[in-house]
């Protein structure tokens, strides 16, 4: 579901669930443990991206709809764990958005130092209201760091998809290039990133991400206990019904 390689100092994660790289459980906890073996290993900096038309399109509703609400919770455990985990790495982050980045794939992207994505028909995009589902309190954290204060309430609250151009201007990517352009251009950024002494970045990166984690503990577990009854409840369950039949035309697997 992942692959992890190196290109000399730089550590290379991808995704590979396809069609679109959904975020499955499974391959939530294969993506945890390839962050943590790039972080343990010798390189000195981490890119991210995804194999196919996607980096990733997010959860995958289809195993939420009519699912126990001890699945959805344990679910949207891993999910913000695998949030915070990418956020919170101590070496250098390159999302290397080869495709659509949306919801979850979104909060990855944004989870990242810096994000460069591929020109095209892409869309990038917090969609989760319009699914009908609430922000799990890490990832509502990391879309507030990333972004900042002048675009964050639209993206979150507007629930639409951006092109890459769009999101560029809205800060949501760092850089447009050619897709034959991407990895090169997110292994400049990670080398120039890698440049900085280690411990040095490490230290700043987490005096800087700080406030945001600080967020996040103020919440505190009862954000995400709400985000649980939420996803299980009838009127999320058919409003995450009715975003399937309208987007892939079936809500069934």
């Amino acid at each position: 579901m992942i692959e992890l390689t190196r290109d000399d100092e730089l550590a290379i994660l991808t995704l590979k669930n396809p069609p679109v790289n959904a975020l499955s459980p499974d391959f939530m906890e294969a993506i945890i443990a390839g962050i943590d073996e790039a972080e343990a290993s010798d390189a000195r900096a981490l890119i991210v991206t995804g194999d196919g038309i996607a980096f990733s399109a997010g959860a995958n509703l289809f195993l939420v709809l009519d699912a126990k609400a001890e699945d959805i919770a344990a679910g949207i455990v891993t999910m913000s764990h695998m949030f915070e985990r990418l956020f919170r790495c101590a070496k250098p982050t390159v999302a290397a958005v080869n495709g659509h980045a949306i919801a979850g794939g979104a909060v990855l992207t944004c989870a990242c130092d810096y994000r460069v994505a591929a020109a095209g028909d892409a869309k990038i995009g917090f969609s989760e209201l319009a699914v009908g589902v609430p922000f799990p309190r890490w990832a509502l954290e990391i879309l507030r760091f990333a972004i900042g204060s002048q675009h964050v309430r639209d993206l979150a609250l507007s629930a639409r998809n951006y092109s890459t151009d769009e999101a560029l201007a809205m800060g949501a990517i760092d850089e447009v290039c050619t897709a034959n352009e991407l990895m090169e251009r997110a292994a400049r950024a990670a080398r120039r990133l890698a440049r900085v002494p280690r411990k040095t970045y490490a230290l700043t990166k987490a005096a800087l991400l700080a406030p945001a984690v600080e967020n996040v503990e103020r919440l505190g577990p009862e954000h995400d206990e709400a985000c649980v009854a939420l996803w299980a409840s009838a009127e999320v369950q058919e409003a995450i019904r009715r975003f399937l039949d309208r987007t892939v035309g079936k809500a069934a697997r």
